[in-house]
Order: C-alpha cells, then structure tokens, then sequence
C-alpha cells in the first residue's frame, strides 16, 4: 500500500521534471539523483510512526532546490513562466498538510508553515490555515492575533479583524495579547484615516460630533474600560505599560519654510495630538488602579517628562518673554527654563511619595535625579538637581521604612536556624502559617535591601562628586551599619578608602592627613645614613595594605559569595598580588645570592595569608550554595552521574573564576611543585578524596565547576615537577568525562592527545577512547566535531614522526 502511494506521487512528478532537464536547468544524471532523494524522504514519511525531522529534513531540500532552480534560471537569462515557478510551493504546501494531520498539536509546525505562507504571499492559503488552527487550537490567544493582523494589514478589512479579535478574547478574556492587539489595531486604524483626510485635504476635525469622536480614538478608549474591568487584569503593570506605549507621541507642526529643515526645533508652532484624551485616560486609570506600584509611578513620571519637554519646546519657540510658570524663575528664559521636563517628573515623584512612601519609590526618585543631573545641559540645573538630589537621600534616610529592616530575617541562614526560628514563631503565634509569611517577609526584606543600597551608593556618588569626601564616607559608613548584606556599598567603601589611602578604622580624612603628615615629619627628622624614617614609612603603608585587606575581608564575608563575588575578587587580587611581590623579592635576593634554589621562607606571611583567604572563599562559596540548595531542594533537578557523585551541573562564571585565579596561585607560589598541584586540583574540583575509591564523591549541594575548570587542572597535572602519574591524570580526566563527556568533544580530544604522547604504539588505548566518545558524545554535531579533530591529530603525529 505504501509502496504504491509513493509510485504513484512519484509519477506525478514526471512532467515537472521532464520540464526541468528541457529548459537544460538541471541535468540528467541531477534528476536522477532528485528522484532517488525524494523517492527516499517519501518512504521515510509513510513509515508506521514517522519522525517529525524526516518532514522538515523534506521540506528543506525542497526548498534548497527550489533556490538552485531560480538561480540557475536567472544565470540563463530565463524569463518564460513554467509550471516549474509553483510546483515547488505546491510541493512544500503539500508535505506541511501531511505533517500537520500527523502532529496537529504542535504549535510550532503550525507557525512555520503561516510563515512559509506568508512568505510566499499566499492569501487563500493563509485563511484556509487560519480557519484550521483556530479550530484545533481556540485558546491560543497568538493565533487569534495573528489571523486578525493578516485581515488587518494584509487584506485591509477591518471589519473581519474586529470579528476575530472579539471572537478571541470572548474564549481567552484574560489574554493581555489580545487585548493589547486589539488597542493598538483601532488606534492604527484611526491613525489610517486621519491621514487620508490629511491627503484628501479634509478639515483634521469634522463637523460630525460622532464622526469626530470616533477619530479621537473613542473605540480604543472602549476597548482600554472593557479591559479595566477585569480585576485581575487591572492589577497588572505590563499590561498598562504596554496600553501606554501603544498611545502614539503627539507629532510637531513646523512653520512652512522650516518643513525640511535640519534645524527644525526651533520652528515648531504647535504638537498634533488626537490621542490626547485616550494618553489621559490610560494614566488616570493607572493611577486610579495601581496607587501603590513603584513602577507604575515611574511610568507615569516618565510619561510626564515628555510632556514638560514638549512644553518646554514649545516655550523655546515663542519670542515674547513670560513670566515664571510653575514657579519656574525668569520663564522660558530664566535660568532654570530649561529644568522644565525634570519639574513636571518630579512633581509626579512627590505624589507618589505621599500615597507610596516606600524605599523602591525613593530609591527610582534618587536614580531620576541621578540621570537628569549627569545629562542636563547647564550648570546651574544640574546644581539644583544634585542639591535636590541630596535632600531626597536625607529624607529617604529619615523614612520610618529604613527602621524596619532590623526586625526582618537574616540572609542565607542556615536550615538549623530557620528551623529554630519557626519553633519560635509557632509557639508564639500556634495559629499562623510561617512558611509563606517567611517567603513574603525574606521577598521584603531583599526589596527593602536592594532599594536602600540605591539610595546610599547614589548618595555617596554625588557627595564625592562634589568634593565633600567626609561625607561620602560617613555615608558608607553608615550604609553598610545599616545594610551589611548589600554589596554595592562596601566595594564603593573599599575603593575610597583605596584611592584616597584613607585608613577605614579613621573617622575623617583630617585625621589620615594629620598621620601621613606626622609620617613625613619623622622622615625628615631621621638620619640620610639611618633607615628609621624609610622603616616608619613602610611600616606605615603596610599598616594601611592590612587595614584595607582586612576591610575587604569584612566585606566579603558579610554579604551572600554569591552577590558579592566582586569583592571575593577584588579580595584575592590584591592578596596575590601582595604574594607575588614578596615571591619576586625573594627571587631576586636569592639570585643576587648566586642560590639556584628558590626561597620562600622569608615571606610566608603574605602566602600563608593568601591561602587563609583562598579557603576562606571557598567556605563562603560552599555556604551559600549549600544553602540555596536547601531552599529549593524539591525543586531543583539534580544530574545524576557515574559513581556516586550528585550536584547541580555547571558552575557559575565567578566561581570558575576564583578557581582558575587558585590554579594559577598555586603554580606561581610553589613553583608547580607536584603534592601542592595534587591539593590544588582536589580543591578546585570540590573531591572529598583524591583515591581509587570516592573520587568523584560530591556533597549533595556542590555545584559542579564548568569544563575550563576540569581543563586547566588537567594542565596543571601533565606540566607540574616531576610530572603527575597516568594514574592521577587519568583519575582526574574520568572525573572530567563523567561530568562533561556527553556534551564536550574537547575533552576527548585532550584524552586522545594525552595518550598519543604517553604511548605512541599503542593503538588499542586509542580504538577504546574512539568507541567510548562515539557512544557518550549525545549530539550529531558533537560527534562530527571529534572525528575531524581526531583525524587532524593523527595527521599531526604522522607528520612529526616522519620530522
């Protein structure tokens, strides 16, 4: 039956490709291969359970041939239509249907094929597809919004989108899609018609009050109340944002000989604006439904500044000279004329601050002003915007919300604590739930954290700017006493302190000048012969290295390692930077000495130190996502490996970081000495043991480092002195496949080579890794990539054999 079905279909071909090899576009031995393919690809779809890859595959060289044909048609200069030109969008129409009986639910063959046709321009096409869809798959609102835009744009009947539009939010009336599809299609519809009365040189108004109304996008403001109606809907930021941006910015009217003008902005007369009423509306209702949203405050500020800057054009443009307005000082020209945008938003923050003072409110307030003082183009505003940029920090420091943070849960605590603490709660309130007041309390809590680390940074940031630098670190200071969990303020704490030398346990920088000064003052006292002077010096900027590494210290491991992987950074840099200027001194003295052997010993502070923060680092690390994972530990998958190891796939880029920054340690501290290589790799790769047994034993919340990772230790054992045993390298490398060999054909290929160097005639190590990354690499594409780097590596041993 099979058999019979393709014959037949492959008859049907007969005459197109007769046509093909008359007009000399293909050949003869070419039509015979086109037959044998499609011959093939239809016996593979008439299968008992076809692949859903054997359609597409299909439809790819359909379309493949049919780009070949026009371009070989082209390069003959072949200007006759054939029955050729539609076979091939028959054809390709044809294996879609087939595919879309077979697999009916997915929806992604379904939009592939409205693409294909859409593509081609094929309008009976289109509807025929559309009125399968929506029948197959009513609830799927992006349907409905696409069969409406193709009556729309497409077709031009407004009339018929309208009914789809309706139809569909009639069966998915809480779909924002639809709704939004449908305000944005009626304004671009009235937007239609007013141009064509601008064409057709009709008044912009007509006398018609309906008519009129109707113009001024009295249905999209129906469409917007229908919607508000939904409680749930109402509640919803995005949708209101989302029926803001679809409202078109009102246009310019210029004067006559300034119509084409490059400098146009001082000729603009009047601002054509039909939506007035609709853009009003939308905002009021915003306000009305959302008093107590932080960013739908800052959509309508944002909302209001365009307004003030469209005013404040229009005031630019006029020649007479007004009075202040709006308690603007010298009107349109005044010195802060230009400041009217930032007024009309800021008059808009300050109502929001009376119904929501909240920390977020004050803390997109701050970065306002922070952006429109960066921005402005005179001095005196942006004076006047940092000043009021500072009184907000000082009342947003004073707010009774800045209190409440004490009283909220600590960060990453441990599950023993919670634990503890729900004991706690239940025996005081037996009634209530903790579990999701927890949720909403911690969810608080990192709102409140994240907002009031806005307003500290920014506050400080423009105190320094400022040149008032006590303050800025007062401020800090003041910060992380508050909110010792937030990162951004201990780096900006950390790099003051750096930049300006300022020790952190002083309270003012008067106090570190007077130190430096009486620094000064006993080396000009000392002896040119007597190295007291220098040695109180040193010892003086030493003082000031530990002070700021401690500081660093205390910074890192306040907050989460997870959000403050800068500072572990930043920590560990300038540690190892401090050790590897102690090792390149005693290097030199030792080589001044004609010792052939390095010496450490004179500094091991600096190293011993360096490594009690490398440990420290990977404690905090292991902490925090041990607790994470407790946290989510229903929830998270977790890869289940060879052996026994389990642990979340993949690590981080800041972990991998501090990790490789640990390699490279190692081999610069100890010269790339083979038991402190062996640790180091342990470390890194989170191993309980370095043995035969448990070598990939794993606790259950570690998180796997990445493949660079596993790479580098790999380097780091086949180059350390005396050289690691195959053993150790391979126990290593297997950890490396058992976590990474499905995906990466990198590390077979390094496994590949490693042998080659180590056994050069032994062919059957090199047969078995070949046949084990056949069978672990997943991917097709995986597996080609190692045949062709095996290959080239075999050419490249031939070649330096025969050297």
């Amino acid at each position: 039956m099979a058999s019979d079905l393709v014959a037949s279909r492959m008859e049907g071909m007969i005459p197109e490709l007769e046509e093909l090899q008359a007009l000399k576009l293909f050949s003869k031995p070419e039509i015979k291969k086109i037959v044998r393919a499609r011959s093939d690809f239809e016996y593979r779809m008439q299968r008992k359970s076809p692949n859903k890859i054997d359609f597409l595959r299909y439809i790819e060289y359909e379309l493949n041939l049919e780009a070949l044909r026009k371009a070989r048609k082209r390069r003959l200069n072949i200007e006759k239509a054939s029955k050729t030109d539609y076979a091939c969008v028959r054809r390709v129409s044809h294996i879609y249907e087939r595919l879309l009986r077979r697999f009916s639910g997915d929806l992604d063959m379904w939009f592939q094929y409205i693409d294909h046709l859409e593509k081609q321009k094929s309008v009976r096409g289109l509807r025929k597809i559309y009125a399968k869809a929506l029948q197959l798959h009513p609830r799927n609102d992006r349907l409905w919004g696409r069969a409406a835009a193709f009556e729309f744009s497409m077709q031009q009947d407004i009339a018929a989108a309208r009914i789809l539009m309706q139809r569909g939010l009639r069966l998915n009336s809480s779909s924002v899609l639809l709704w939004v599809a449908f305000f944005t299609m009626e304004i671009r519809y009235v937007q239609k018609l007013l141009a064509r009365r601008k064409l057709l040189g009709l008044k912009p108004v007509p006398d018609n009050l309906l008519e009129a109304e109707f113009l001024s996008g009295a249905l999209p403001l129906a469409i917007h109340r229908n919607c508000m109606r939904n409680a749930d809907l109402s509640r919803r930021v995005d949708l209101h944002e989302s029926f803001l941006k679809a409202v078109p910015d009102p246009k310019p009217k210029y004067i006559g000989e300034h119509e084409n003008s490059t400098d146009n902005q001082k000729a603009v007369r009047a601002f054509d604006d039909p939506f007035s009423k609709l853009r009003s509306q939308v905002v009021e209702e915003m306000k009305r439904q959302l008093g107590r949203s932080e960013a739908a405050w800052g959509l309508i500020a944002k909302t209001a500044f365009k307004a003030g800057a469209r005013e404040y054009l229009l005031l630019n443009c006029k020649t007479a000279s007004r009075d202040g307005k709006d308690g603007m000082e010298g009107g349109s020209k005044g010195p802060l004329a230009s400041l009217l945008p930032e007024r009309r938003a800021l008059a808009v923050f300050e109502e929001a601050l009376n119904k929501c003072p909240s920390a977020d409110m004050y803390s997109r307030y701050v970065m306002f002003l922070r952006s429109r003082a960066r921005n402005v183009g005179s001095n005196k505003g942006a004076k006047w915007l940092i000043k009021r940029l500072i009184l907000i920090c000082e009342r947003a420091s004073l707010s009774p919300e800045f209190g409440n943070l004490i009283l909220l849960p600590e960060p990453n605590e441990g599950r023993q604590k919670k634990k503890r603490k729900k004991k706690i709660r239940k025996k005081l309130n037996p009634d209530k739930k903790t579990e999701s007041s927890d949720k909403k309390e911690w969810d608080e809590t990192s709102r409140l954290i994240s907002a009031m680390s806005i307003i500290y940074c920014n506050w400080a940031e423009t105190l320094a700017c400022c040149g008032r630098t006590d303050e800025a670190l007062s401020t800090l200071r003041e910060a992380v006493a508050k909110v010792p969990q937030a990162p951004k303020p201990w780096q900006l704490l950390c790099d003051y302190c750096a930049k300006l030398g300022v020790d952190p346990k002083l309270s003012s920088l008067l106090e570190n000048k007077k130190l430096k000064k009486r620094r000064k003052l006993g080396k000009k006292d000392a002896n040119k012969q007597d190295v007291d002077g220098e040695a109180l010096v040193d010892v003086s900027l030493e003082e000031l290295y530990h002070a700021n590494i401690r500081l660093l210290e205390q910074a890192a491991g306040s907050v989460d390692a997870v959000k403050g992987t800068e500072l572990w950074k930043r920590l560990l840099l300038v540690g190892s930077a401090k050790a590897s200027l102690s090792i390149k001194q005693t290097f030199q003295r030792s080589k001044k000495r004609k010792r052939n052997k390095l010496l450490y010993t004179n500094d091991q502070d600096d190293v011993g130190q360096l490594e009690r923060l490398f440990t420290k680092a990977q404690q905090a690390f292991c902490k925090s996502y041990r607790n994470i994972y407790e946290d989510k530990k229903d929830k998270r998958d977790r890869t289940k490996t060879n052996g026994n190891e389990s642990g979340t796939a993949g690590g981080d880029g800041e972990e991998d970081y501090l990790a490789l920054m640990y390699l490279d340690w190692m081999f610069l501290a100890h010269g790339a000495n083979l038991r402190y290589t062996l640790d180091a790799v342990k470390t890194v790769l989170k191993l309980r043991t370095f043995g035969s047994e448990g070598a990939t034993s794993l606790a259950s919340y570690t998180r796997i480092p990445s493949l660079s990772v596993h790479m580098q230790c790999l380097r780091a054992l086949t180059s350390s002195m005396p050289q690691a045993s195959s053993e150790d390298t391979m126990r290593t490398a297997e950890i490396a496949i058992s976590r990474y060999g499905q995906t990466s054909p990198e590390l077979w290929l390094w496994l590949v080579k490693f042998h080659l160097k180590e056994t050069k005639e032994n062919s059957a190590i090199l047969s078995k890794i070949c046949w084990r990354a056949e069978k672990c690499l997943k991917t097709e594409v995986a597996r080609l990539a190692f045949q062709q780097g095996y290959k080239d590596l075999k050419m490249q041993n031939l070649a330096s054999d025969n050297i």
